[in-house]
């Protein structure tokens, strides 16, 4: 069954989708073409199925890469409780996102917003503001700033037997997907 640590891990799941999505999006746009800009909006675009650290993400508009979000401490360290910052690891670098307020978000809906009693299916969503960590960009993002405005999306079914956010998940999708306005100095 869920606990509370359970919120944090589904909250980090999403957050780290967030991240991902959004280290996609800049890494993308550098990749597409040496030519490109290195300022302009971002797009996002992050999915899990699961409470894990980590998730898919992808980058487009002003930058285009792709690769994972994985949810760590402000030290680098993983964080199976998704409750601090995301680490995009892109195929032309990486920087990370601070998806702290985002994360708060999340857990307040998680217990504000119950599971269907009939269906046992759970949603939730939540927007917010997550700024690039300053002198966090490596490689082609080395020099990164900005944020990203991004919505959380989760959607999970859990068991008849523990019809709550607590119980053992069956299903479940968290979905992140924003812009945001970036720029590279120093190009």
């Amino acid at each position: 069954m869920r606990t509370r640590k359970s919120g944090k891990r589904v909250l980090t799941a999403v957050v780290g989708a967030m991240v991902a999505a959004t280290v996609l999006v800049a890494a993308g746009s550098s990749a597409a073409t040496a030519d490109t800009t290195p300022h302009g909006i971002v797009h996002f675009a992050g999915f899990t199925d699961n409470d894990g650290a980590g998730e898919s993400v992808i980058l487009t508009g002003a930058l285009g890469d792709f690769g994972t979000a994985v949810s760590i401490n402000p030290d680098g360290s993983v964080s199976a409780d998704h409750a601090g910052q995301q680490s995009l690891v892109l195929s032309q670098g990486g920087f990370r996102i601070d998806f702290t307020a985002l994360d708060h978000k999340l857990i307040a809906a998680l217990r504000t917003h119950p599971v269907n009693p009939h269906s046992c299916a759970g949603h939730v969503t939540v927007s917010g503001t997550a700024p690039v960590v300053p002198g966090s960009g490596a490689g082609a993002y080395q020099g990164l700033s900005g944020s990203f405005q991004l919505t959380i999306t989760l959607d999970e079914l859990v068991p008849q037997t523990q019809c709550d956010w607590t119980g053992t998940m069956l299903k479940q999708s968290i979905m992140v997907i924003g812009s945001g306005d970036l720029s590279i100095s120093g190009h």
